[in-house]
């Protein structure tokens, strides 16, 4: 039996103003939870293209497959 680990991760807009919860500085530690993981399938949510090519550099042992927020 072949066992696959899902998570799904809702990672927050990324353009709102919210201080200390901006993007920029939870971004490191986003993509260190999301490796902590350790799953084989992630689904994100909330992701702009430029936190998606943040994630992308930082968590290369994933191929990325995305929608846009209209698809």
């Amino acid at each position: 039996m072949t066992r696959l680990r899902v998570a799904t991760f809702n990672i927050r807009n990324g353009l709102g103003s919210d201080g200390c919860n901006s993007w920029p500085l939870r971004r490191a530690t986003t993509a260190r939870t999301i490796a902590a993981l350790g799953a084989d399938v992630v689904a994100l949510q909330e992701v702009y293209a430029f936190q998606q090519r943040y994630l992308e550099r930082e968590l290369s042992r994933y191929r990325f497959v995305a929608a846009g927020r209209t698809d």
